[in-house]
């Protein structure tokens, strides 16, 4: 399955370049990622995450394959094709139609069967069911104030890998601790205990 990720990664970048021209992109795709408002009343956005990227961060992770991947926010299911290299298990949520659409048709054509994509708003759900959790910022407002309480409410030992740009203030050290401070990260100037990376992973006490 790692073999294939650099031929998913292509095929990703391709239907994000017929989705959205690259002058209607966010400016933040200088930064290697491609970033799109998508209609919604929290005022929803797209950014892809980097395929090979997250599955080498996986990989130093080094977690049992016998874990549930639960993928909050699928996108175009560049998340959740990494996870799959490492994992026997992945269930992804998208609720924008088209992107799911999308993301389900790129799953299919790999054959990939041991991902799962449900049109649906994880919002509404429990994170109880999942080893391990994955998101970016599937929408805009109150987030990081919405996704608070529902990773507080995860099992102990649930392992959460967030994106960049993350809000440290969610990860209070009461409840949740560093899985496995990597080598080269380095303190952010604006939060100087909290590591820069690409991906943050925490463990719910």
């Amino acid at each position: 399955m790692r073999a294939r990720l650099p031929e998913i990664q292509r095929r990703v970048k391709a239907v994000e370049d017929r989705l959205v021209p690259p002058e209607r992109r966010d400016i933040f795709e200088q930064f290697g990622d491609a970033v799109f408002q998508l209609p919604g009343v929290r005022e929803p956005h797209y950014q892809g995450t980097p395929i090979i990227e997250l599955s080498d961060h996986l990989e130093s992770l080094q977690l049992s394959p016998n874990k549930h991947v639960g993928v909050l926010g699928v996108g175009l299911g560049s998340s959740s094709f990494a996870a799959a290299a490492h994992f026997d298990r992945v269930t992804g949520f998208e609720d924008n139609a088209e992107l799911y659409a999308e993301a389900e048709a790129i799953r299919k054509s790999f054959g990939i069967d041991h991902v799962e994509f449900r049109r649906e708003d994880f919002m509404s759900l429990s994170l109880r069911p999942f080893n391990v959790i994955f998101f970016f910022r599937s929408f805009a407002i109150g987030f990081f104030q919405a996704i608070a309480p529902k990773l507080l409410d995860t099992n102990p030992e649930t392992v959460i890998i967030s994106g960049k740009y993350m809000e440290p203030e969610i990860y209070d050290p009461a409840n949740f601790t560093y899985f496995k401070p990597l080598d080269g990260w380095r303190p952010d100037p604006e939060f100087p205990y909290f590591p820069l990376a690409k991906f943050y992973t925490f463990v719910r006490k």
